[in-house]
């Protein structure tokens, strides 16, 4: 994979949202079955018996038992039993937010994958469901941190080369832009820039870049730029004009824009990392 590439994936999944809406088990009824819906959510199918047949846009599979399908939000799902033998399947829904963008529509992988470890995988699940039938005060956490698990390991068994940046045409004008704010963060990068990165003149591209965003590509250029600032605060020893230098910000302003994110100033969040390791 390019380094850049693979960078700008790392970006993605540091900054992922992930939420529950549902998980469980069970064993499809004939009644199984929906066609060219949309959801908002993401689906995990870990298919344990039986057969079916599940089509994600314009690609079809008959997933067999020991696979696990990755239905993206966004994309257009059917499904459907195909005969008696209906699947038994651990399944859940949930969200990966980017901001506002869909995680699996800013990076593409195969939609169906062989389980190397069924046990292990049939393991996330079970705690993933019990989590999520649980009246704990702290089930939130614990359903969110053993979901962050189950597509983490997802991730790891898929190959490297069938990981990639999205083939949509929007989200690969999206990505194109990410990752050259990614590389010249530490410069004075502007609309008229990006704009020609994808061949729009800047008015359009600051209408197209909102409607996917929610924000002007100004406010997500400092949004990028204080995100990497609290990461050098917490991990490094540099001082303030250095992180100022690196993420192409003069210190006072620095200084004002943080405080406007975080309600404190660069090193009274720094002094509070520090008083809690």
């Amino acid at each position: 994979m390019d380094i850049n590439h693979l960078k700008l994936i790392q970006n993605y999944l540091a900054n992922a949202n992930l939420r529950l809406s549902i998980a469980k088990v069970d064993k499809v009824s004939q009644n199984w079955r929906f066609f060219n819906m949309r959801p908002s959510y993401n689906a995990l199918y870990f298919i344990r018996e039986g057969e079916g047949w599940i089509k994600i846009d314009e690609q079809e599979y008959h997933p067999c038992p020991g696979q696990i399908v990755l239905m993206p939000a966004g994309s257009l799902h059917s499904i459907s039993v195909v005969n008696d033998n209906t699947y038994r399947k651990f399944w859940c829904h949930f969200t990966a937010k980017v901001d506002t963008l869909n995680l699996f529509q800013l990076i593409h992988l195969p939609h169906v994958l062989d389980v190397p470890d069924e046990s292990f995988m049939e393991q996330f699940f079970k705690e993933l469901i019990d989590a999520y039938g649980s009246s704990a005060w702290t089930a939130p956490l614990q359903r969110n941190e053993i979901l962050m698990k189950l597509v983490r390991h997802y991730l790891d068994i898929v190959p490297d080369r069938q990981i990639s940046l999205s083939m949509l045409p929007d989200m690969q004008k999206l990505n194109t832009v990410f990752q050259y704010i990614e590389e010249h963060i530490s410069d004075n990068v502007s609309v008229e820039q990006l704009a020609g990165l994808i061949h729009y003149n800047p008015n359009y591209f600051i209408r197209f870049f909102k409607s996917k965003m929610k924000m002007t590509p100004v406010q997500y250029i400092i949004k990028v730029r204080i995100e990497k600032t609290k990461g050098l605060l917490m991990t490094t020893d540099l001082t303030l004009e250095e992180i100022g230098r690196k993420v192409g910000m003069e210190v006072h302003y620095l200084c004002r824009v943080f405080k406007q994110f975080t309600n404190m100033s660069p090193g009274e969040f720094r002094n509070q990392i520090m008083s809690n390791r």
